[in-house]
């Protein structure tokens, strides 16, 4: 199964194993609780979707990495303690709790959170005089003496042995205690989560148009290549830094994450053909709605792929442009609330903003305790303390008064807000309306890509957006921006042959 499938059955399995009867007992018991077994190819994401789980559900997260850990770490320890038995003063022969479970347990104090999700990775990298305590462990929850704590499950992840020589292939006594999930790289879900996580846009077009090289692992007389979707997004990281710096982009970059000789030299090149492309469009004039009569008629007569590249283009600025706006519209849908809360009582809001600040500062402490701090609510809380702060400031200066006529201000400026990206957007479809036409290979890519990307659904979704609704054949759409592709894809092939 995808990626995105398999983040799925985590999650209903949790929620599953979490189930109790009336009387309070596990609607499975704990020792029939199958540990996961996610087993796919390297770089494929298994490791991320367990800890987006965790932080989606407000659970812990403890990670292992098996690779690195020894039997004496594993196991606990025998040490002597004195106790008094019936006025005897006698040395006893105890066990000392395992460092799995102790950092277990001091999660669980530290961040208040009593369910979590126990990760080892690289589970079939662990050594073989461990075998006999994990056997113990998947079976029954318990290292040596102690117990894995109540709302705790474990979760492993490894590789196939053809993709890592250290890797060892799993018995069927010991698959047999696990609910096992294979994993297969597919290049569009994982286009869901590049838009998601702002991934570079040339690395999104290119591998659209080039899926084929989103994945590839070839052993051919002791030479190994490879391409991954770690390695792609770990060069786009590192793009959009250089982007930023204006740094050259170039194949001694693009080759120490794409361990692949043929692929490495065909995305730079693309690259250095989409960075040409993009710098000779403004955009942000195209989206203001100032484009000229002539660059619309040159967009109209540009071959195949470059108004691939355009449309690409276009939407990479407005998903940016949305994901800014839909993070400032949480926080100040969040500032709402708070001073909804007071009514008429707008003195009292220094004492509920310095209350929120410090509440969120706890809750963001737990949850980077607990390994479940998602990036999204990480910049939302600093965004929001950013504002408060700055009301807390100004009423220190001015009096308490002036929060509400400074969040009064702040209404009218966010309302201009919604204004601009709802601008944004109709500029957006005018132009592809008026230079490609409504039913064009180039509008079925646009509302494919708005419907994928999850800012910009999110944002039609909860703001609405005329524009985006009269296209409501979005099946057919589909398949003609499938079509559209394919065209370009049977291009390149054509090239390369």
């Amino acid at each position: 199964m995808n990626i995105k499938r398999a983040k799925q059955q985590i999650i209903s399995t949790i929620k599953t194993y979490s189930a109790k009867d009336k009387y309070g007992r596990y609607l499975i018991p704990k020792e029939k609780q199958r540990p996961l077994l996610l087993i796919g190819a390297p770089g494929i994401g298994k490791s991320d979707i367990v800890s987006q789980v965790a932080a989606e559900l407000n659970i812990g997260f403890l990670p292992f990495s098996m690779i690195h850990y020894t039997r004496q770490s594993a196991r606990d320890e025998n040490f002597i303690k004195h106790k008094l038995i019936k006025n005897l003063d006698v040395n006893l022969s105890v066990h000392s709790e395992n460092e799995i479970i102790s950092t277990i347990h001091d999660m669980v104090q530290d961040s208040g959170l009593e369910r979590g999700i126990l990760f080892f990775d690289e589970i079939n990298h662990e050594s073989e005089v461990l075998d006999p305590v994990m056997r113990q462990f998947l079976q029954y929850k318990v290292y040596g003496c102690p117990a894995l704590p109540e709302g705790w499950i474990v979760i492993a992840a490894g590789n196939e042995p053809e993709y890592n020589n250290s890797a060892r292939k799993f018995d069927v006594a010991t698959l047999d205690k696990f609910k096992c999930i294979n994993i297969e790289p597919n290049f569009d879900v994982w286009k869901d989560y590049a838009y998601r996580v702002g991934m570079n846009a040339a690395v999104v077009i290119y591998l659209a148009v080039k899926p084929q090289n989103f994945f590839r692992i070839e052993n051919t007389s002791g030479d190994v290549r490879f391409v991954t979707a770690r390695g792609w997004e770990d060069l786009s990281k590192m793009m959009n830094v250089y982007e930023t710096l204006g740094a050259k982009i170039d194949k001694t970059l693009v080759s120490q994450y794409i361990h692949h000789n043929d692929v490495a030299d065909d995305f730079t090149s693309y690259y250095q053909f989409y960075k040409k492309y993009r710098n000779t469009y403004n955009v942000n004039e195209i989206l203001a709605g100032k484009a000229s009569n002539d660059f619309k008629t040159r967009m109209a007569d540009v071959d195949l792929e470059e108004r691939y590249i355009f449309i690409g283009v276009l939407l990479d600025v407005v998903c940016k442009s949305t994901r800014e706006f839909l993070r400032g519209a949480r926080v100040f849908n969040a500032v709402t609330a708070l001073v909804k809360s007071v009514g008429n009582n707008t003195h009292q809001l220094g004492e509920i903003f310095k209350a929120e600040v410090e509440k969120d500062s706890g809750n963001v402490e737990k949850a980077k305790i607990a390994n479940n701090l998602l990036e999204e609510n990480e910049i939302f809380y600093t965004m929001k303390h950013t504002a408060l702060k700055k009301y807390l400031k100004e009423s220190v200066q001015t009096g308490h008064s002036s929060i509400k006529d400074a969040y009064d201000s702040d209404s009218l400026l966010f309302n201009r807000s919604v204004e601009n990206i709802k601008t944004m957007y109709t500029n957006l479809f005018g132009f592809c309306e008026e230079v490609y036409g409504h039913s064009g290979n180039e509008m079925a890519a646009l509302v494919t890509e708005l419907a994928i990307n999850g800012f910009t659904s999110s944002y039609i979704a909860n703001f609405g957006c005329d524009e985006y609704h009269k296209y409501d054949k979005k099946d057919i759409f589909k398949q003609k921006y499938d079509a559209f592709l394919e065209e370009i894809s049977q291009i390149h092939k054509a090239e390369d042959d």
